[in-house]
């Protein structure tokens, strides 16, 4: 497989959240840094998704703050700039606030509301 090609396929593993975290984790820090180039975007339809299981209790509120972490400033994944806040929100919960079902309902409703 090019690098490319697995560039992108972990890139969404990371978006979608497919895989357990710590896989990702370690396949993400594989992944050159100084690659600019846009290889996955990510939409707030993939940010609710994650919240959502969250709300269900799929996911812990440590296991979103590390996918955020994961995302936060990496430049290959484009986002707009709604999103970009809203993973600064869920990647420093010691400065925005713990996540909590309330605060995870705001974010769908509010910044991640409309498509």
């Amino acid at each position: 497989m090019s690098g490319d090609m697995r560039r992108v396929e972990t890139l969404q593993a990371l978006i979608k959240l497919t895989k357990p975290l710590a896989a990702i984790e370690a396949d993400v820090a594989q992944l050159p840094w100084d690659d600019q180039s846009s290889s996955a975007v990510l939409t707030k339809e993939d940010v609710r998704s994650v919240l959502e299981r969250y709300m269900s209790t799929a996911l812990s509120p440590r296991e979103v703050e590390q996918w955020a972490n994961l995302l936060e400033g990496r430049e290959d994944v484009t986002m707009e700039q709604s999103v970009r806040d809203v993973i600064y929100q869920l990647a420093n919960p010691i400065l925005e606030g713990e996540l909590s079902p309330i605060a995870a309902r705001s974010l769908i409703t509010g910044p991640l509301g409309g498509l």
